[in-house]
């Protein structure tokens, strides 16, 4: 008699220990699946397209100042610009915003560090992820255009490549401007002679 019941108070520690397991292991989950249902959900429902640009080598994040300008007037629109620029210690700083129900704003992603070559272009390209997870986390746009001058549109391709996995978020359109993309910036001059 005796043995029996040391044999159920032994089944019962085992049953009430793998039932503290569940439930430390279901809590979390049950946290990070409801945040995840949710965040998805907003991106899904999310009716903003931003158009995000990225400048070239030597350019600020006011590059397009001007641009997005003679957009607004030419077209007759407000489109909100929001220019951002990411630190050598991928600390970013922002000017401008983002209006309510703005559903194509212009954001504008410069670098600190904003200096030619291609070891620097990969490092931008490091740079602009910190960024864009920054604006898809707060903003929750399921789709974007991408804009790059210059050295811009390697930016975009090398952070296409290499860092954008997101399944959930599309690319409708990315036009690129003067983007050297045989890394060679020297011009041809073909000499006629007649």
């Amino acid at each position: 008699m005796r043995l029996r019941s040391l044999t159920k108070n032994k089944n019962f520690k085992y049953l009430l220990f793998f039932s503290l397991f569940l439930i430390l292991l279901g809590v979390p989950s049950y946290i990070w699946t409801k945040r995840n249902v949710s965040t998805l959900a907003g991106r899904y429902n999310s009716p903003m397209s931003p158009v995000i640009m990225i400048p070239g080598s030597s350019a600020t994040a006011n590059r397009f100042d001007d641009l997005v300008k003679t957009i607004n007037h030419q077209y007759g629109e407000h489109h909100s610009l929001l220019k951002m620029t990411v630190h050598t210690d991928g600390k970013i700083t922002s000017s401008g915003n983002i209006r309510p129900n703005d559903d194509r704003p212009f954001i504008v992603v410069g670098f600190e560090n904003n200096k030619d070559g291609y070891a620097n272009i990969k490092k931008q390209a490091a740079w602009f992820d910190i960024a864009f997870n920054k604006l898809k986390a707060k903003y929750r746009f399921n789709n974007f255009n991408a804009f790059g001058h210059s050295n811009g549109g390697l930016v975009w391709t090398y952070f296409l490549e290499n860092y954008f996995d997101d399944s959930t978020i599309i690319v409708n359109q990315m036009l690129t401007v003067g983007t050297p993309y045989n890394f060679e910036e020297k011009i041809l001059l073909i000499e006629h002679k007649c």
